[in-house]
């Protein structure tokens, strides 16, 4: 089978990302972070092509973004489990641009395995692509071959050992690691009854949880305050104080030891 330019660019930004993160300097996490972003961005484009739909805006000289392309498959009942996280992603790219953030490793890390999670599955499923044909055989039994994704537990222990270490030298990524914990720890601790889960918003997620009783109305009115911070670091540059970072951070943290026991 042929494989579209917009495919191929696509698994060639995936390569060149996960090769910057396997330097892991800081440099090379900025890097890995802008081509996996990419990469994700030209799949979705690429999966909304394969419906038989423009990729084009209505001036038709602009390509659609990744939200918008996020949106148009879900309106043709193509469901991606891990949009919440591929969004917090794009974000993340964004601050690289727009503010010249850098990523710190566990941060980077629960970004990568997202995104090896969804290549794996949505490649295959929804456009037939064989990554083995698509990438060198050592490329792909090295990113591929030993990708195991951990369990929300582990990943969320990571993130906040990341926002302890970062809540004093590096505040905004301090902040940043403990908002993606509490987004985790909201989506694993929600009933099992409730649906789609996955792809609910931060806000949809914060409204269940104080619904049913998962945060007390404290909790849940501390929550928004962190995701506030959270989003003035990611589009305005915000660089939080360590009495702020370490609060969040210990908020956070007892919100898992509590679950968890």
């Amino acid at each position: 089978m042929t494989t579209s330019p917009l495919l191929r660019n696509a698994v060639e930004s995936l390569e060149h990302g996960l090769d910057h993160y396997s330097r892991n300097t800081g440099l090379d996490r900025k890097f890995a972070i802008l081509h996996i972003d990419q990469a994700i961005e030209l799949i979705l484009k690429e999966a909304v092509r394969s419906l038989g739909l423009s990729i084009y805006r209505k001036d038709r000289k602009t390509t659609i973004g990744l939200h918008e392309a996020l949106d148009i498959l879900q309106d043709n009942g193509v469901a991606v489990q891990e949009r919440p996280d591929l969004e917090l992603l794009h974000d993340e790219r964004n601050s690289i641009q727009h503010t010249n953030s850098t990523p710190d490793e566990d941060t980077t890390v629960f970004y990568v395995e997202t995104v090896l999670r969804f290549t794996s599955q949505f490649l295959p499923n929804q456009l037939g692509a064989n990554l083995e044909d698509m990438m060198s055989q050592k490329d792909y039994e090295e990113i591929y071959g030993t990708f195991e994704d951990r369990d929300v537990e582990s990943k969320m222990q990571s993130l906040l050992e990341s926002s302890a270490k970062n809540s004093i030298l590096d505040t905004a990524s301090s902040i940043v690691s403990a908002s993606i914990c509490l987004e985790l720890l909201l989506r694993h601790r929600l009933p099992e009854t409730i649906e789609n889960v996955d792809q609910m918003t931060i806000e949809e997620l914060l409204g269940l949880a104080g619904e049913t009783g998962v945060l007390n109305g404290g909790s849940q009115a501390f929550a928004r305050d962190l995701l506030a911070v959270r989003n003035r670091v990611m589009h305005e540059g915000y660089k939080p104080s360590t009495g702020n970072a370490v609060d969040f951070y210990h908020f956070v943290k007892r919100l898992v030891e509590k679950d968890s026991g």
